[in-house]
């Protein structure tokens, strides 16, 4: 399965997030001698552990898509969002930014987005858990949330899959927060 970008960050575990999200950070990047730090793996299962457990989660986002146009300019797109997961099935997200303003709502039975920005409603039957909507999204609808994975209940073997290379690079700020 292809990764999504790793742009969410969750509320009340920002320090173990960044952890967790800075070791992600490196988890894809190869290296000539591929070399797995237990230690990187271990704070990544510890935070995909615990948000995994949760039955409830809130997050808050920011989130930056970067293009490189064929003039060889940068652009930069910028958002931020919430997401509040209720499992098995129950999922609210928005996003707003220079690009987008979209609401999505998922009842376990029904998805539905608005598009406030483009005045665009879409509605559809999508029976089934938060696992599998965010599985139909990506694989049917080329539709990859960042940071969705996060949100999996299987969490840490979705992060995993493919890694040949794991680093613990440190702490990082959030929000000046340590």
């Amino acid at each position: 399965m292809k990764k999504p970008d790793k742009s969410i960050l969750p509320l009340g575990m920002r320090a173990a997030a960044l952890s967790g999200l800075l070791t992600m950070a490196v988890l894809f990047m190869p290296s000539a001698r591929a070399e797995r730090n237990e230690s990187a793996v271990k704070i990544l299962k510890e935070m995909s552990d615990y948000i995994t457990s949760q039955k409830n989660l809130s997050v808050t986002f920011d989130s930056d898509i970067e293009v490189l146009t064929n003039d060889l300019q940068k652009l930069q797109f910028t958002s931020s969002g919430q997401v509040q997961l209720s499992r098995p099935d129950k999922i609210h997200a928005t996003r707003t930014g220079g690009y987008t303003d979209v609401e999505l709502v998922f009842d376990g039975k029904t998805l539905s987005i608005n598009s406030k920005d483009k005045n665009v409603y879409a509605q559809m039957d999508a029976p089934g858990s938060a696992d599998q909507l965010i599985d139909v999204l990506r694989d049917k609808y080329a539709v990859v949330a960042p940071g969705a994975d996060l949100l999996l209940s299987n969490a840490f073997n979705e992060m995993m899959t493919g890694v040949i290379d794991a680093k613990d690079i440190g702490r990082g700020v959030i929000d000046g927060r340590m």
